[in-house]
């Protein structure tokens, strides 16, 4: 089967070289890979259609999941290079009065950020919602008055620029959640023995 899911907010890039390897090594590799809510993908792992789940651990235990830490995945705002947020190295809570945050509704950090700033008394333009990153990120690319939260593994634009963020800690541990006494293929094997033997931290810096 060799099904992979991914929340929908995951990004695909620091998994991308691990699933380059396993085409290298198979030559006849038949891989999926899935994205949705996480209450979808978790149900599609209690019942065998999805075989590895990427993201957070998931919310609803269960007492046959086996959990693969990863790395923490940190993020950071982001936006254009000419923003008037850019001449700052590191940004509070204050900062980001009347800013123009990008938003993804599938996105639960995002989504968590928002509630934090709006308990914090900060009043956010009205967001622009947008169902895909890349899409997101072009329009930040385009734009100096916006900016967006992303994780630091999200593949920028040469126009786009990070900067910290000193407020509510959004961040997670990313873990592969498997089924345990499950068979998996030798293919999906190989990969969650990659992505556990992986050193991370240069990644995550």
């Amino acid at each position: 089967m060799n099904t992979l899911a991914l929340r929908d907010g995951i990004p695909l890039e620091p998994f991308l070289p691990h699933l380059l390897e396993l085409a290298r090594a198979f030559k006849e590799f038949d891989f999926k890979i899935w994205r949705g809510p996480p209450e979808e993908l978790e149900a599609d792992l209690k019942e065998g259609k999805v075989e590895i789940l990427l993201g957070p651990k998931p919310e609803m235990g269960w007492d046959r999941y086996e959990y693969w830490p990863l790395f923490h995945c940190d993020y950071s705002i982001v936006m254009r290079h000419d923003h008037p947020l850019a001449r700052k190295d590191q940004l509070g809570i204050d900062d980001l009065h009347r800013a123009s945050l990008l938003h993804r509704p599938d996105c639960g950090v995002s989504t968590n950020l928002v509630a934090h700033l709006e308990t914090a008394g900060v009043e956010l333009q009205p967001p622009l919602e947008f169902a895909r990153e890349d899409d997101l990120i072009a329009y930040l690319a385009s734009s100096n008055a916006s900016i967006a939260y992303l994780p630091r593994y999200s593949f920028l634009r040469s126009t786009l620029v990070r900067r910290g963020f000193v407020g509510p800690d959004c961040s997670f541990e990313m873990v592969a959640t498997t089924v345990s006494g499950r068979q998996r293929g030798p293919a999906l094997s190989l990969f969650l023995t990659q992505l556990r033997a992986a050193d991370w931290t240069p990644k995550v810096a």
